[in-house]
């Protein structure tokens, strides 16, 4: 084994016993060989231990410095002795997954490795303390500050479910870590399970006190199950106590699947309805009954934390990265000076009412006491004859209604829709309270329901078949009476054609004057067309420049809008003509959501050589710089360099295109009717390129009837501007000629 010198700091290398006396080969002074393989100065590798700090799914962690770059980090370790092939997975799969994760909220791992058959795991080492020694200390926490831990701990699970399809499967307090700066961190991703890497046979694992229902049964389990561990963490921190408590595994697992925790809100008159509702919900027995994901659980806290919150800044917005502690003391310091008196008031009758209730829980406690003293016997007496008359009472009724039950389905004349009240009625007149000789009754009952909707979907489909069977004779019927209307239409058509030719001969005679009449027209029309086309063609700019300016004001609404009520007020060829600008507004609308919504695709790539986006708003794009440290910089989507841009968009909304048209796009979308990419963009990007060139010209010889000077200074700036596109730089200038 190694060691560091207690005296010199050098490493010393050994086959001495442990806590047998050695002399330090470097400075030749006399020391110890420490007592065991993980006392203090012990190497592993890189590692040198300091001290134990804890213990986890897969093995202990232990504070140590690292050699080779000396920082302070948490080893955890497994001694290949007790453990089998099985475990060391486990601890490899929690490294992969760890270092594949890297969120505020989440442990980072540093390195992996095993040494004389012991495996290691280093990891960033957080200075604070458990969630669970919090409680152990303070009991229950206040309302908002355990919404704030939840809310921060279902970030970090959304980050690894929404990043690799991964669940932690053993949240709990002793799994949170709150910092010494209020960061909370989600520790021990030892019991992780990639979902498209598991199978319906998956092993059950994780705390029993937190591990929801599905998880017991071995079955599948995906972030529901994670929401149902971070109900029972939030439950706990509220109550100070957990809903389910049992000596034996089995007893913990049967209350997760049977019993009903008791409300908060009965618990305390602290904890607020919507509170206590939303950890019902949280804890509801069935998955499909609990928040669909954890998107929408930090939606629903943020609602709540609108509420309960002593100031709206300390709530942050959902998939925001929370860096700060929040000042519970400061808020209550705050209340306490408030000038509000009724509220001062109020306050102190709840104190009062709490003291005396708490009077009276000590008087009730005391005569409570006197009276078991005084009726233990009877009431122990009493226990045993009446408990077997209560079950009996319990179980009897509602065997006799299964009894009747099963009469009635037998006989087959009581309609199925009734059966199936009756089986839901029966299984609401169950105790809440588990009776283990009901358990047989229920399942028996339950199997009852399924079958009777098996049935009543049977009934179901049988009636759809007769009914496609009648609009199967209907149809034949329809065929028939088509032939014979068929016939008739022939008859008819004969007797037409007879008519028809008494009035050809008159058709002919009609034929010449129409014939004169028509070239009379055609001239006439051809002047009208002349006149239309000016027109059409001042129609077309005055549309195209309206959707210029409401995408440079990125009102996108309004430019569908005017799109849709152009083609409606002009169909025809105008309709069609309208409809490729309806797709290029769309695709501008989602180039605008990547720059300026809160919820981008952007957020969570990574910008090369720069770092990962964490927010996008009002077009500035915020990242961790890693050449400073990962802290937060920004920068407009603009000043991003071409390639990166184009990157960045690709892997965000690969429908876009490649870099060619995202060219165009982002130089529409910009306003930058001179980049070169829009001299080989589609024909209607050109056309709506060159009605706002011309609407520029226009505004800049109407100026000049009475600013000449300005009017001068302007059309050489756009001649200017437009200098790298020959064809609209010429025509620019031939029309701007007399101000040049």
């Amino acid at each position: 084994m190694r060691f560091q010198c207690s005296f010199c700091l050098s490493l010393i290398e050994t086959e001495q016993k442990f806590g047998s006396r050695l002399e330090c080969p470097s400075c030749r002074r006399k020391g110890f060989v420490p007592r065991s393989r993980f006392a203090q100065n012990c190497v592993i590798d890189d590692f040198v231990i300091r001290e134990k700090i804890g213990g986890g799914s897969t093995g202990r962690v232990y504070k140590a410095i690292q050699l080779s770059l000396a920082r302070e980090v948490a080893l955890k370790v497994i001694e290949a002795g007790n453990t089998d092939g099985n475990r060391f997975e486990d601890l490899m799969r929690e490294a992969r997954v760890a270092a594949r994760l890297n969120h505020v909220n989440l442990i980072q791992a540093l390195a992996l490795g095993q040494e004389d058959g012991i495996y290691y795991m280093a990891m960033n080492l957080v200075e604070g303390e458990t969630l669970k020694t919090r409680l152990l200390r303070e009991g229950t926490l206040e309302v908002d500050e355990a919404l704030h831990i939840i809310q921060q701990i279902a970030e970090a699970l959304w980050y690894a479910w929404e990043s690799a399809q991964m669940i932690h499967r053993d949240v709990k307090p002793e799994n949170i870590m709150i910092t010494v700066d209020g960061i909370i961190k989600l520790t021990d991703m030892g019991l992780a399970v990639i979902l498209s890497g598991l199978d319906n046979g998956g092993t059950v694992c994780g705390s029993p006190s937190y591990m929801s229902p599905e998880q017991f049964s071995g079955g599948e389990s995906d972030t529901r199950s994670d929401i149902y561990s971070l109900g029972i963490t939030l439950y706990e921190m509220l109550s100070g106590e957990l809903p389910f408590k049992a000596e034996t595994l089995q007893e913990v697992a049967n209350q997760h699947f049977s019993e009903e925790a008791m409300p908060l809100h009965r618990l305390s008159r602290d904890i607020p309805l919507n509170v206590s509702n939303l950890v019902r919900r949280m804890i509801e027995k069935y998955p499909e009954d609990r928040f669909s994901d954890m998107n929408q659980l930090l939606n629903e806290i943020w609602e709540v934390r609108q509420v309960t919150a002593p100031d709206n800044s300390m709530i942050p917005d959902v998939h925001t990265i929370s860096m700060s502690r929040l000042s519970y003391d400061r808020q209550r310091s705050v209340a306490q000076i408030s000038d509000n008196e009724p509220q001062n008031a109020i306050r102190d009758e709840i104190e009062r009412h709490r003291s005396r209730r708490k009077d009276i829980f000590y008087i009730v406690i005391l005569a409570f006491v006197f009276l078991f003293m005084i009726f233990s016997y009877v009431f122990q007496y009493y226990l045993s004859k009446a408990g077997d008359e209560y079950t009996n009472s319990q179980v009897y009724p509602i065997q006799k209604r299964v009894e009747e039950f099963e009469d009635n389905m037998a006989s087959g004349h009581i309609a199925h829709s009734i059966l199936e009240v009756e089986v839901a009625n029966i299984l609401r007149s169950f105790p809440s309270k588990r009776l283990p000789q009901l358990d047989s009754l229920y399942w028996k009952v339950r199997t009852y329901s399924t079958e009777i909707r098996e049935k009543k979907l049977q009934v179901e489909i049988t009636r759809k078949e007769n009914h496609i069977e009648e609009l199967s004779k209907k149809l034949n019927h329809e065929t028939q009476s088509n032939t014979e209307l068929s016939q008739e239409l022939t008859t008819k058509i004969k007797e037409f054609e007879v008519v028809q030719k008494k009035y050809k001969a008159t058709e002919k005679a009609l034929g010449e004057q129409i014939k004169k009449i028509s070239d009379e027209l055609n001239i006439l029309n051809l002047k009208a067309q002349i006149t239309t086309g000016h027109e059409g063609v001042i129609w077309k700019n005055m549309v195209l420049n309206t959707l210029y300016f409401s995408v440079r004001n990125r009102d996108f609404n309004r430019a569908k809008a005017t799109v849709a009520y152009q083609s409606q007020e002009y169909s025809g060829k105008y309709k069609e003509w309208l409809s490729p600008f309806l797709q290029v507004i769309a695709e501008l609308e989602q180039i605008d959501s990547l720059f300026f919504s809160k919820t981008s695709s952007l957020v969570g790539l990574t910008i090369p050589s720069e770092g990962r986006v964490v927010m996008v708003e009002s077009g500035m794009i915020f990242y961790q710089s890693k050449s400073s440290g990962n802290s937060v910089r920004s920068r407009a989507w603009y000043d991003l360099e071409p390639k990166t841009l184009y990157a960045l968009i690709r892997r965000a909304a690969p429908k876009l295109g490649e870099n060619n048209d995202l060219q165009f796009k982002l130089a529409l979308y910009g306003g930058n009717m001179a980049h070169p990419a829009l001299d080989v963009a589609p024909s209607p990007i050109q056309e709506w390129r060159h009605a706002v060139v011309e609407y520029a010209i226009e505004a800049i010889l109407i100026s000049a009837y009475y600013n000449r000077t300005q009017a001068s200074a302007e059309a050489a700036i756009l001649l200017e501007r437009f200098k790298l596109a020959p064809a609209l730089a010429a025509e620019i200038e031939k029309k701007l000629k007399p101000l040049l």
